[in-house]
């Protein structure tokens, strides 16, 4: 399958689709949109999911026009906002990217090349943490197996879109660890990963972050997440 062309310096390339669901993030919405903007891979579309915000979100986000795909929903969690993002895409591709983070400009140039294996249904990278912490992680195995034992590929990670659609989507329920789960259900189905070990997407640790909110939960949540897969041998890990 070809994947891109070059004409000149431009590359003619499938459509991808980030999505980016948003609640109260008015403080870092721009920076997530702006970095999603800014790619160097031009066929793109962005969707931006209001998640009921009730701060300054939703007037910030409307100053981008029809730069962005703009869809207003009352509060329902993050896993809903990005299965709504998802369901008004168009692009082969989908790249969820959270409110508070952002991706460096070469992200997609750099992952949707590894895409022209029909057998990849996720393209990770590694990851660089900033604000209260500055730790870079590695992106570390890709198998079932791994993914089993702790989730290692990130939350903003390249998806095909049939992948996604072979799957129950992002679970609905507000559990904090949606990505993994979703990453199980791709595995399970066969998909492979392929990986870009450069730190492209950048995630930003704060003092009410989700994962520094989840660690204190950590068990309950992988008992919750397990739960989704009762067919898994568990037990082994």
């Amino acid at each position: 399958m070809k994947i891109l062309k070059k004409i000149g310096d431009l590359m003619f390339v499938e459509k991808v689709s980030i999505v980016i669901p948003c609640y109260n993030m008015a403080s870092y919405i721009n920076q997530a949109v702006d970095s999603a903007l800014a790619q160097t891979y031009f066929n793109i579309e962005v969707i931006v999911v209001n998640d009921g915000s009730t701060d300054a979100s939703l007037f910030i986000l409307q100053q981008y026009g029809s730069r962005i795909v703009l869809v207003n929903q009352k509060n329902q969690g993050l896993g809903t906002a990005r299965n709504r993002g998802i369901a008004e895409s168009k692009g082969r591709f989908i790249l969820p990217l959270d409110a508070d983070d952002w991706i460096s400009p070469d992200y997609l140039a750099k992952t949707v090349p590894l895409m022209a294996d029909p057998q990849v249904g996720v393209v990770a990278t590694d990851m660089q943490y900033f604000g209260l912490r500055q730790d870079l992680i590695k992106t570390l195995g890709f198998t079932l197996a791994i993914e089993m034992r702790s989730n290692q590929i990130p939350a903003c990670s390249l998806i095909r879109s049939t992948a996604y659609a072979q799957t129950p989507g992002y679970v609905q329920e507000r559990i904090t660890y949606e990505d993994w789960n979703l990453w199980i259900d791709i595995l399970k189905l066969g998909w492979k990963v392929a990986y870009v070990p450069e730190p492209l997407f950048h995630y930003r640790i704060r003092e009410a972050s989700m994962i520094s909110t989840s660690h204190g939960q950590e068990n309950d949540l992988i008992r919750k997440v397990r739960s989704f897969h009762p067919e898994l041998n568990w037990g082994s890990l």
